[in-house]
């Protein structure tokens, strides 16, 4: 699975990058002169819907001599740890490229699947993002409870008789204290 494509339920704060293929008709709907919507990309990114007002279309060459690296550490505030690995891969983009905001997903956990023409060319935290949730590996567990042991078994009517001699050696005990007192 590449890193990336899940989002977990709840994210904030991330931009999923990917570069646009034009040569690929699966996504004329969404290549100029189109506005990007929701009801055409959810598809292509394998889901059933997606906010459209949190995706970007970028045009490469509207950027001058601005990298796509340089655009996502300052115009989106991006944390440069995230950026520098994938710096050369990102300022090599050309054509069209779509950041995708976490909260195009509404705060519900996806598993990306990108068409063909969709190339993901990595995701990034801003600086304001919170951290990470934790995720664990769900720990193996029987589903089924295991019997009692024997000896917690119940004790029927010998618990009951055990109960009353208790109760009456009180009692008893009550009694002797109350006539000495006396």
């Amino acid at each position: 699975m590449t890193k990336g494509l899940a989002v977990p339920a709840a994210e904030l704060g991330v931009v999923r990058v990917f570069a646009l293929d034009r040569a690929d008709p699966a996504l004329a709907a969404i290549l100029p002169p189109h506005p990007v919507d929701g009801g055409h990309l959810a598809p292509l990114l394998g889901l059933a819907r997606i906010g459209d007002e949190d995706v970007e279309r970028i045009a490469i060459k509207d950027l001058g001599d601005m990298a796509l690296s340089d655009l996502l550490a300052i115009g989106h505030d991006i944390r440069a740890e995230d950026l520098e690995p994938a710096r050369a891969r990102l300022d090599a983009a050309t054509g069209q490229v779509l950041l995708i905001h976490s909260r195009a997903f509404g705060g519900q956990a996806a598993q990306l699947a990108p068409a063909p023409g969709l190339h993901f060319l990595g995701a990034f935290r801003r600086m304001d993002a919170p951290p990470a949730p934790l995720t664990l590996a769900p720990a193996p567990r029987d589903e089924a409870l295991p019997p009692p042991p024997a000896t917690a078994a119940p004790q029927g009517p010998r618990g009951w008789a055990m109960a009353v001699l208790f109760l009456a050696l009180f009692l008893l005990g009550l009694a002797l204290f109350a006539g000495l007192r006396g």
